[in-house]
């Protein structure tokens, strides 16, 4: 599997467990029935009936908690679609990037409602609903092994509300969520490119824990926002989610831009130039030939020992296929220079700036959008909740973990222990990985609970996370960068260890970022 199809495999925040103390029968009804459900053949809401009045059992419950998962990925994507998030192709992605959750990829809307702030905050809430939904049901569960395989580029939602789940409606369009250089349009040749037809793990009751996990994560990220009165920094910045209606400044922006049929023109010039482009891109085979061929040349030609005759007797051998390449890649570079030279011209026309490319993304609109977060506390009984959320995540980690170490068998793992195979080639779980993230785990916990101080580049001693979730008013984010807010939460007392920090995560490897969604 490819280094970005492990990035893909990894971004999938789902897993599924059926099977359970029930009759063989039973099994493979509710096995079909979850797949129903999970691979978008039936409504998902019919999925949260069909589980809740099932004969309780390990199995059932975490088949409840996993497609009330989905639900509420599903309904994530349903309220963004309906407010016009996938619409803004053109924008500050900083912006898009920045915000957790509201960023979440959807499909274009032709008819999206006008979206206000106080939208934003009931999609929110109704999403962190549905993820304590999924913590009420596994705080349940009973201790019983079961196991199933899922086919994880089947699962999928019915992202646009249209009853009907479409191949571009699956989970694998939430890969650019991961890596945002990948294009939803190019997971398919991905997945073919890597002779991928399935991705087949088999889940156990370790990933009970994981999912719960998760879901406590997703929920406190949630509740982080909701605690705050963040209506300042929509007025600055939600246009670039939900179009220019959806504030004042973005209808002031609007009446600036250029004419919308040159727009619509130029865009279509650009869609057909970046095609054009990816057809010439280089694929990885292609890559690697034209260095091994360019690196070849270097070396035949600075060889001393060779004649000129000889020397141009090795290079005909491959110069044909390297001038090939050369001009393949020629071709794609010059497409490229065009794809930004018409970008440019568009974001003159779209953005109202002119001057260097995407200046509006990479400078204007990240200075607002920071300068815009001094957000008042809303719910400060929200704002503890969210530590109590992580803490228990902390807690799930350690839980999981255990479980992981007592199986000894090996049917396509999720989360293998030493002795077992993980699910993506190439990566390889050590206890030595393991140990390192458990110790994060509770190095995380003991912040939490104000036992660990983050250490603060301004002032002389820690900040005390347990005391800002505990006592906080506001959160002006340049001040508390700065010191003059984050003041109010410093104490003298023991700090994370930054080289301990730093050895820890090295252990982790390379593929830390795989590692820190994939254990989450």
């Amino acid at each position: 599997m490819s280094n970005r199809l492990r990035l893909l495999a990894s971004s999938i925040l789902i897993n599924f467990a059926i099977v359970g103390g029930a009759s063989a029968d039973d099994k493979s009804q509710n096995m079909n029935a979850f797949e129903r459900f999970a691979y978008g053949e039936q409504p998902l809401s019919d999925g949260i009936d069909y589980f809740t009045n099932q004969p309780q059992s390990a199995a059932t419950t975490f088949q409840l908690a996993a497609v009330q998962f989905l639900y509420a990925v599903e309904g994530l994507q349903q309220d963004l679609h309906r407010l016009g998030a996938g619409n803004t192709s053109i924008g500050d992605r900083f912006t898009r990037r920045a915000i957790p959750i509201l960023r979440i990829p959807v499909p274009k809307n032709e008819a999206p409602e006008t979206a206000t702030y106080e939208d934003t905050r009931q999609i929110l809430s109704t999403f962190v609903a549905r993820l304590e939904n999924v913590d009420e049901a596994l705080d349940t569960i009973m201790p019983e092994e079961f196991s199933v395989d899922i086919d994880l580029f089947k699962l999928a939602v019915d992202a646009n509300s249209d009853g009907v789940v479409t191949p571009d409606e699956r989970l694998l369009a939430l890969f650019p969520l991961i890596n945002p250089n990948v294009r939803p349009s190019e997971i398919d040749g991905m997945i073919e490119e890597a002779g991928l037809n399935a991705m087949q793990i088999s889940f156990d009751v370790a990933d009970a824990k994981w999912l719960q996990g998760y879901a406590n994560l997703l929920a406190g990220t949630g509740k982080l926002i909701l605690a705050f009165d963040y209506e300042r920094t929509y007025n600055i910045s939600a246009q670039h989610i939900f179009g220019d209606n959806a504030n004042q400044v973005g209808q002031l922006f609007s009446a600036l831009r250029g004419d919308p049929a040159e727009i619509e023109a130029l865009q279509s010039e650009i869609d057909a130039l970046s095609k054009q482009m990816d057809d010439a891109r280089l694929t990885t085979e292609e890559r690697r030939r034209f260095s091994d061929y360019s690196r070849l040349n270097s070396e035949i030609s600075g060889n001393n020992e060779l004649t000129e005759s000889q020397k141009r007797t090795r290079i005909a051998e491959f110069m044909p296929e390297l001038t090939a390449l050369s001009k393949k890649q020629d071709r794609y570079n010059v497409l490229r220079g065009q794809v930004r030279t018409k970008q440019e011209e568009l974001s003159r026309l779209t953005l109202g700036v002119s001057g260097l490319r995407d200046i509006a993304s990479t400078l204007f609109e990240p200075v607002a959008f920071i300068h815009s977060i001094n957000w008042p506390v809303e719910n400060a009984e929200m704002l503890a909740e969210v530590r109590g959320h992580w803490l228990k995540v902390m807690k799930l980690n350690h839980e999981t973990w255990s479980l992981v170490a007592g199986e000894t068998d090996d049917n396509n793992e999720w989360l293998p222990n030493p002795n077992q195979t993980a699910p993506f080639d190439g990566i390889t779980v050590s206890q030595e990985q393991i140990n390192a993230w458990l110790v994060l785990a509770e190095m995380g916990e003991k912040v939490l609970n104000g036992e660990l101080l983050i250490p603060s580049w301004r002032l002389p001693a820690g900040i005390n996370v347990k005391t800002f979730f505990e006592t906080a008013e506001k959160f002006d984010l340049v001040s508390f960068a700065t010191g003059h807010e984050s003041v109010l939460y410093a104490e003298k007392g023991a700090m994370i260890d930054q080289r301990e920090l730093r050895d820890l995560t090295r252990s982790l490897g390379r593929n830390i970022g795989l590692f820190a969604v994939w254990f989450n």
